[in-house]
């Protein structure tokens, strides 16, 4: 299948670090070993993204996308799953070939992701302040007080109301938005430079989407992340993504500036989408 590529003559932003990108992803290719046989759900996906950019990649379910993002962040299971071939490079550096301990000091820390289901990603034993001063105990050496004290400051910093009295909530006691937006306070708890958002709006009302989504560009642009976004909504992306990289059959179909694939869709997929 041909890729449909517009984005090599466009200028990256002011934000972006001069020289190498943020992330690049090059000819990445994953497959699961099953009792059936291989099945090959990412075949040779390349893209970038700078600091303070937005790319969101757009599919269907099943089009590699969350695998993709899996791959980057090390969390894939394997076995089944393998990566045969391909690089991710972040800062420069290839996360493939670290060693297990290195990758999971980058994680967390330097690279995050939202998931899409907050509900089954948060612990429902645990409360959203006893998770969120996880990070800062794990990964500053904080005590339980002062950790707790920085899980006020990020409930505050995504706006939950009444974040020091809510502290000590459990997961089921706040809303589906709610929830999503105590997801993305445990992304950015460490500050990281990318943040991988994977379907962060499913299942929300629209009014909600678009307050999830302003945060995320509030967040973003507050901190110069570099922010992947991935969904199936191409209404979701239209006010926030820098360029779109279109996912089908594991493959990018297309890859163009936002602007671009509104005006001038190019493949007969993304027009399908539109």
């Amino acid at each position: 299948m041909t890729i449909i590529d517009k984005t090599s003559n466009v200028p990256a932003p002011r934000s972006a670090p001069e020289g190498t990108p943020l992330l690049e992803v090059r000819d990445l290719h994953v497959e699961f070993h099953t009792r059936d046989g291989v099945a090959k759900a990412v075949n040779g996906v390349s893209y970038s993204v700078n600091a303070g950019e937005t790319l969101a990649v757009l599919g269907e379910s099943g089009s590699g996308k969350s695998v993709t993002a899996q791959a980057i962040m090390g969390i894939l299971d394997m076995p089944p799953g393998r990566i045969p071939h391909g690089e991710i490079l972040f800062q420069g550096q290839d996360l493939l070939k670290l060693p297990a301990e290195d990758f999971r000091k980058i994680r967390g820390q330097k690279i995050a992701m939202i998931f899409q289901d907050a509900l089954s990603s948060l612990n429902p034993v645990h409360t959203v302040g006893a998770q969120l001063g996880e990070m800062f105990r794990v990964h500053r050496g904080m005590s339980k007080k002062d950790a707790t004290a920085k899980a006020v400051e990020l409930m505050d910093r995504v706006k939950i109301p009444a974040a020091k009295a809510r502290v000590g909530d459990y997961p089921h006691q706040f809303s589906g938005g709610m929830r999503q937006r105590i997801m993305i306070a445990m992304a950015m708890a460490l500050e990281p430079d990318l943040i991988i958002a994977d379907e962060p709006t499913t299942a929300l009302d629209v009014t909600v989407q678009a307050q999830v989504m302003d945060l995320l560009a509030e967040l973003q642009r507050e901190m110069n992340m570099g922010l992947i976004l991935i969904t199936h909504d191409l209404g979701v992306v239209a006010d926030v993504a820098d360029k779109i990289a279109v996912m089908y059959g594991g493959r990018i179909v297309e890859n163009a500036p936002v602007h671009e694939i509104y005006k001038r869709p190019a493949h007969p997929y993304t027009r399908g989408l539109l």
